[in-house]
């Protein structure tokens, strides 16, 4: 019981530390002109992920509202297919993609923007796990990325 307990506590310090890196290049720059920080997910697993995944947040997230999680999937070498799946842990609802999202031919560099919607009715910090399978040489491989989310409450009016 104790090593379950010690692998849980230096998983999620490996998530928290691994969130706080942060990279921008000049093709991230919105609407406005403006670049976003992107921060890049943690993966889960001894092997390089094929594709790295960069989360940015437009806005603190705030309890019982919907927000938005930009994120851009880095693809590391070239794959034939993948599929892409967003889930929340529990307490998180991902509102959009629904569905698992398919990729065709996909070379080495290539960006793949993804706009994940998402909701929490409490607050505490919860996880966005992004999944991928690549099918092709290397098929069946599974790639999980996560990026922990600090859900917030509305200030109280003075």
């Amino acid at each position: 019981m104790k090593r379950c307990v010690g692998w849980g506590v230096l998983l999620v310090a490996t998530v928290l530390l691994t969130g706080c890196h942060r990279s921008t290049t000049s093709a991230d720059v919105d609407e406005t002109g403006a670049a976003p920080t992107y921060t890049v997910g943690a993966t889960l697993g001894s092997s390089p992920p094929v594709a790295e995944v960069r989360f940015s947040l437009p806005a603190a997230p705030v309890a019982g509202r919907g927000f938005r999680v930009d994120a851009v999937m880095v693809f590391a070498r070239s794959v034939p297919e993948a599929n892409v799946e967003v889930v929340g842990d529990e307490g998180l609802t991902i509102v959009s993609p629904t569905a698992v999202t398919h990729l065709q031919r996909l070379e080495s560099g290539a960006r793949v923007p993804l706009g994940i919607e998402a909701s929490a009715e409490t607050q505490g910090t919860h996880l966005i796990t992004v999944r991928t399978t690549s099918n092709g040489a290397s098929a069946g491989v599974a790639d999980s990325v996560v990026f922990p989310v600090v859900v917030g409450t509305v200030p109280a009016a003075n």
